[in-house]
């Protein structure tokens, strides 16, 4: 993904986005926002697209635990569940 695909992601976890509405059942969404996570506890950013400082820990992790609270109340009962994405 890119930087406007991170931001956008960022954004619609923030604003409590269904589940359904991350594509391909969220693994985009999952993968770019604990690869920030990564960069920001290795204090690196990713070329050609943020600086390391650009973004904070809290803002990922906030942005992480949004994408896993949307992707349990999308989880219904004897369906996988949609919150092993993030693991």
């Amino acid at each position: 993904g890119d930087l406007q695909g991170l931001k956008a992601t960022m954004a619609c976890a923030f604003l409590d986005a269904p589940w359904a509405s991350f594509p391909d059942g969220g693994n985009a969404a999952a993968k770019s926002v604990s690869e920030l996570m990564t960069n920001i506890v290795e204090k690196k950013g990713k070329d050609g697209q943020y600086a390391y400082g650009v973004f904070k820990l809290y803002t990922a992790t906030k942005a992480y635990a949004d994408l896993a609270k949307a992707a349990g109340k999308a989880d219904t009962e004897g369906a996988e569940s949609n919150t092993k994405v993030l693991a």
